[in-house]
């Protein structure tokens, strides 16, 4: 896990190939590699994200996911 800037990211290096963009943060949705949970955790994260404004995007680069979250500037405004 890094925090450079206004991003956080979560890395995972995995043996598992890329997963799919399009349905990884939709609920129930599990990789075709995945034995445990039910697919509702990065729905969930998604879904705190998109209320607090922030932005998650998934990547794959050489056997490892990650996952950044790029946080929003809070201004004064924020706390009326």
């Amino acid at each position: 896990m890094t925090l450079k800037d206004l991003n956080l990211t979560i890395s995972n290096s995995s043996p598992y190939p890329e997963l799919d963009y399009n349905k990884l943060f939709k609920r129930f949705y599990r990789g075709a590699h995945s034995e445990d949970g039910n697919g509702l955790g990065l729905s969930i994260v998604k879904q705190v994200c998109d209320m607090a404004g922030y932005s998650i995007k998934y990547q794959y680069v050489n056997d490892r996911h990650d996952f950044t979250i790029t946080l929003k500037q809070i201004t004064k405004t924020d706390f009326h």
